[in-house]
């Protein structure tokens, strides 16, 4: 069941505010969430993790996840189960962490970028108990970044743990085949699905409730099924159509065409 809650941008969008922040309120992907917790709550999750699968499926919010599992300061140690409230919490929530670090490697995914990364790992976190480096659109990463990147997360630091994100594995692999593979063979790779039209219904059906809005189940339905499974799409439509409040089906029809051609 997804938990409404605030953001450090005071944003009130559905896909915003509604976003998972306790492995158990992830939905769908249930092999993956209970690798997740056990790897949590045994503290043995990997330390270099690939996800992979279709945007808005939940990649970096796991990725979020498992920073704030690794680092709420009101449990022992790893846990599925975060406070949400602690400082160690707080500061990954709105984030301010400097040890959970999140790169768009679109936009910094270079070798002199990821050499800058790497020259930082050895040293002891700041402020958390773990240090967590997410990798957005992590096939954007360059040969040359990659190659980087090869022996420190083969040789590993128990206070670092690696997330690769991204919906076009294929393209981790570099040009030198070799290399390419010895990439991939480096990381636990956990493939995100869309998730089933009736799980879909029932989140939306869960927001609007929360929100106090009078729904029409069969327009939930559609917005379910054109969503495709995603759900952060299915959540961004919604918002759209309770905006708009006249919850006609050509009308919705229209929303969903048009967000859909801007995607």
């Amino acid at each position: 069941m997804l938990v409404k809650r605030l953001n450090k941008t005071g944003s009130n969008d559905l896909n915003v505010v509604y976003r998972p922040c306790r492995i158990d309120e992830f939905i769908g992907n249930n092999i993956n969430k209970n690798i997740i917790k056990k790897g949590l709550d045994s503290n043995e999750l990997p330390h270099t993790l690939l996800f992979v699968g279709e945007a808005g499926c939940g990649k970096t919010t796991a990725a979020r996840i498992i920073a704030l599992g690794l680092n709420c300061e009101n449990s022992y140690g790893p846990t599925s189960n975060p406070c949400l409230e602690c400082d160690s919490c707080l500061s990954i929530l709105e984030q301010r962490s400097i040890d959970v670090v999140e790169i768009n490697v679109g936009k910094e995914g270079g070798k002199a970028d990821i050499e800058s990364i790497i020259n930082s790992l050895s040293s002891a976190p700041f402020s958390l108990r773990k240090k967590v480096i997410i990798f957005d659109e992590a096939h954007k990463l360059t040969d040359a970044a990659k190659d980087l990147l090869l022996k420190p997360i083969e040789d590993g630091f128990s206070h670092v743990y690696y997330i690769f994100c991204t919906n076009h594995p294929e393209k981790l692999k570099s040009k030198n085949s070799k290399e390419g593979e010895a990439f991939l063979d480096r990381c636990t790779i956990l493939n995100f699905t869309t998730i089933s039209e009736e799980e879909l219904v029932d989140m939306l059906k869960n927001v609007c409730e929360f929100e106090g809005v009078v729904f029409n189940y069969d327009i939930l339905k559609l917005i379910a099924t054109e969503s495709g499974g995603v759900p952060r799409r299915a959540l961004v439509w919604l918002n759209q159509v309770i905006h708009e409040g006249s919850w006609k089906k050509e009308v919705v029809a229209e929303i969903i065409g048009t967000i859909g051609e801007e995607e």
